[in-house]
């Protein structure tokens, strides 16, 4: 299980191993699920980092499909990729 946030309280919740005393249902089951689990991964990736997400999600949500499958990523995506990579942002082994 891998989880990116770019909320640090998110990310510090989740890297407590303490019981969950959060008010909100998804976190604890969240948490739940992860104690069920071997391997478990929780990384904090700054919002100007995860632009390829934001712009993601902003095509599901304006756009009434349910499910988007892609050959090949929209240009949009795309251009974002390459900017990423430039700053250094996006994995050598990540591929466009």
């Amino acid at each position: 299980v891998i989880i990116q946030s770019n909320n640090l309280e998110i990310v510090g919740v989740f890297c407590d191993n303490q019981p969950a005393k959060s008010r909100s249902s998804l976190i604890r089951r969240i948490q739940h699920i992860l104690v069920r689990e071997n391997k478990w991964f929780v990384r904090y990736t700054p919002k100007e980092n995860n632009q390829v997400t934001n712009a993601l999600i902003k095509m599901v949500l304006t756009n009434d499909v349910d499910l988007r499958i892609f050959d090949d990523p929209p240009v949009e995506i795309q251009v974002i990729l390459k900017e990423d990579r430039a700053r250094g942002i996006l994995n050598m082994g990540t591929s466009l």
